[in-house]
């Protein structure tokens, strides 16, 4: 009874896990891409973090890939966290909850996170030195913006190191006590 349900859990949150991974490409592409999306009089106004919508749209070219190109990594990092995400939600097993390689998922999970938001934050300012060196107009000044969203992120993920760390005492604690039986 107890397998089913977590399996059911599992399996829903692992459908939602990757819909909100689909969400996060298609908001990368969409802000980065020069076309607006209407349908029946209704538009989409996507931009990347640190520009307004009209920055965004009259990018040139090649600045608009130097971005794409800064972009990047923190999606893929992301793509990483999701798949070891749902590697770790793929446990049936009760008892397999603790194993080695379900510690490392949960740990995977937790890095990339914390990889993902770093280099959210590390981006801006990169791409305001990028965009300042391609155009002929000096820019007096490079953005740098952190959220409390992004801290709290950072805060979550070190409780999921912390989470993973107490799992992996837990399971040297149950071979320990396997061992005096």
């Amino acid at each position: 009874m107890i397998t089913y349900y977590m399996a059911h859990k599992s399996n829903a949150v692992r459908v939602f896990v990757w819909l909100f991974l689909a969400g996060q490409v298609c908001f990368f592409i969409l802000s980065w891409s020069p076309v607006v999306i209407s349908v029946q009089g209704v538009s989409m106004q996507m931009a990347p973090g640190g520009m307004d919508f009209h920055e965004a749209r009259t990018l040139a070219n090649i600045p608009r890939l130097w971005g794409v190109l800064l972009a990047s990594p923190g999606m893929v990092a992301l793509t990483f966290a999701v798949w070891r995400l749902d590697m770790l939600l793929r446990v049936r097993i009760p008892r397999s909850m603790f194993s080695v390689s379900n510690i490392g998922h949960l740990r995977a999970f937790a890095g990339a996170a914390v990889l993902t938001t770093v280099w959210s934050i590390m981006e801006l300012p990169a791409r305001g030195l990028v965009f300042r060196h391609l155009s002929d107009t000096v820019q007096d000044r490079i953005k740098v913006s952190v959220s409390s969203d992004q801290l709290l992120l950072l805060l979550v993920c070190v409780v999921f190191f912390l989470v993973a760390d107490l799992m992996h005492e837990a399971r040297r604690l149950a071979q320990e006590n396997e061992g005096f039986v």
